[in-house]
């Protein structure tokens, strides 16, 4: 287990009707996170944070997040992660949703999109802004990288909905499909997704420091943490099931 505060433990613990109010607030930050992405090209935002740090010498840049632009791939990749994330609050997720993980679930998405958007501007300040205009290999690699996890993260949560349905399952740990090949396939999918993002901005550093960031996070906090829930649920079943599928994260790594 971890230092950080027990969030299995405060899921199971939440009242069912501050989950509902809790998921209503989810949605309406994930959303707003979408505007805000918005904002940083078409009110100049992301210009005028990097003029507030001296890193830029005007602040007026407006930009038209338009589809085929840099600008506007970031904000599509943002609104359809916002998208999946609604979608597993309302209708995957089993367990009740205090605010805290609402809010910081739904804080920390808008600050590394919204970081993302300055680093994009920052990217085509060097190398000139008419980079913001088309696409590239980087671009492209990043949609790649986020369809791919956006896409593991679906499929296992829907394989695992699946499994739990069913009547002779009950008190089983889920270990067909994707569960089968790694422990956390939704983690991994998220990590994928978060690197997708941050390359589209065009910094293959941002890029490296976002999926390094996000492996080292679920490695040694978030997998520990749930490996300790998961050990008191479900006992030997649980002791099994990794003996079975070694790999937590990244198959065959770690």
């Amino acid at each position: 287990m971890s230092d950080r505060p027990n969030l299995m433990r405060t899921r199971t613990n939440a009242s069912s009707y501050e989950t509902k109010l809790s998921k209503a607030l989810f949605v309406a930050l994930r959303v707003g996170g979408v505007g805000v992405q918005q904002a940083m090209w078409s009110r100049g935002w992301a210009a005028k944070a990097l003029y507030t740090v001296g890193l830029r010498t005007g602040e007026g840049l407006l930009f038209n997040p338009s589809p085929g632009t840099v600008p506007g791939t970031l904000v599509a990749l943002s609104a359809v992660s916002a998208f999946r994330h609604i979608y597993w609050s309302t209708m995957t997720n089993p367990f009740a949703q205090p605010f805290s993980l609402s809010i910081m679930v739904a804080t920390y998405n808008c600050l590394m999109d919204s970081i993302g958007a300055i680093i994009a501007l920052r990217t085509a300040d060097q190398v000139g802004l008419s980079s913001l205009l088309v696409l590239g290999w980087k671009q492209y690699f990043g949609i790649a990288l986020f369809g791919i996890g956006i896409g593991l993260e679906f499929v296992l949560e829907e394989q695992r909905k699946s499994f739990k349905k069913k009547g002779e399952n009950v008190g089983k740990v889920h270990d067909d499909g994707l569960a089968g090949v790694v422990r956390h396939a939704n983690y991994l999918g998220y990590t994928l997704w978060r690197t997708g993002i941050a390359l589209a901005t065009g910094s293959v550093g941002f890029a490296i420091f976002s999926g390094a960031m996000q492996t080292l996070t679920f490695w040694k906090a978030s997998i520990p943490e749930l490996d300790g829930y998961m050990s008191q649920r479900y006992a030997d079943k649980w002791e099994a099931y990794k003996r079975k599928v070694p790999y937590s994260l990244f198959p065959g790594i770690i």
